[in-house]
């Protein structure tokens, strides 16, 4: 319905071409929609996303899994030509 239920920081654990695993404050439900603004360089990228798994680390931090389900097509290229500098920097 496009209500803002929150705002939130979160750190970046993994990045795929189809998903992000973060590590947040709150717990998120399974299957919950979030959008997401990710800081790549001078370049920022908004994308929603689907929660697919949130577990709690300890007390006061949660790893969640989040699914892409939808990129403008400005961000998506945006995001692919950063995901590819990483995984070619990562596999040198």
């Amino acid at each position: 319905d496009g209500e803002i239920a929150g705002r939130g920081l979160a750190r970046t654990l993994n990045v795929s071409e189809t998903g992000l695993r973060l590590e947040t404050g709150q717990f998120f439900e399974p299957e919950q929609p979030l959008r997401i603004t990710l800081g790549l360089d001078n370049d920022l990228v908004q994308v929603d996303g689907r929660v697919a798994n949130s577990v709690p680390e300890d007390e006061e931090l949660c790893r969640t899994g989040v699914m892409f389900i939808a990129f403008s097509d400005e961000a998506y290229q945006t995001y692919r030509k950063h995901f590819a500098r990483l995984k070619s920097a990562l596999e040198a």
